[in-house]
């Protein structure tokens, strides 16, 4: 449970690099006219992206973290 809390606690510095990553091979692949690669390179970025509001809407590292405690109560 402490690795879940770390990465959640720590979003943005594993998110934003993932979600640049996989949108520029999401595009990269668009072009090369490989829709599928591109379709799961997009669906990556979609879920960090996802991640990343999360943790904004919830406030930050601690407020995160806390809204994931009083759900798994």
């Amino acid at each position: 449970m402490d690795l879940i809390f770390f990465l959640i606690r720590y979003t943005p510095f594993w998110s934003l690099p993932i979600l640049l990553i996989a949108m520029y091979f999401s595009y990269i692949y668009w072009i090369k006219d490989i829709r599928v690669i591109s379709l799961g390179f997009g669906l990556i970025a979609f879920i960090s992206l996802s991640f990343l509001a999360y943790w904004i809407f919830a406030g930050g590292p601690d407020a995160s973290v806390q809204q994931i405690l009083q759900f798994q109560q």
